[in-house]
């Protein structure tokens, strides 16, 4: 499964990109173990992809970039 890259929006607003939680972890080159033990000590929050209650999830690329590049200022 790929993600499009951010595009403008016909309005000129950027959309969001969305990552799965496999797709975070290629990208930060971790395990999914260690994915859910940052984000209960500070990785940006997953945001609903699905109906309430449905365990489908995803993280905005802006809120990972973010915490990538806060984290290489340290």
């Amino acid at each position: 499964m790929t993600t499009p890259a951010t595009q403008e929006s016909d309005e000129g607003r950027m959309e969001s990109i969305v990552l799965r939680r496999k797709q975070v972890a290629a990208l930060l080159n971790i395990s999914l173990a260690t994915l859910w033990r940052w984000q209960a000590q500070g990785f940006p929050r997953p945001v609903p992809l699905g109906p309430p209650g449905s365990r489908c999830v995803g993280y905005r690329k802006s809120d990972v970039d973010a915490w990538m590049a806060n984290r290489g200022a340290c």
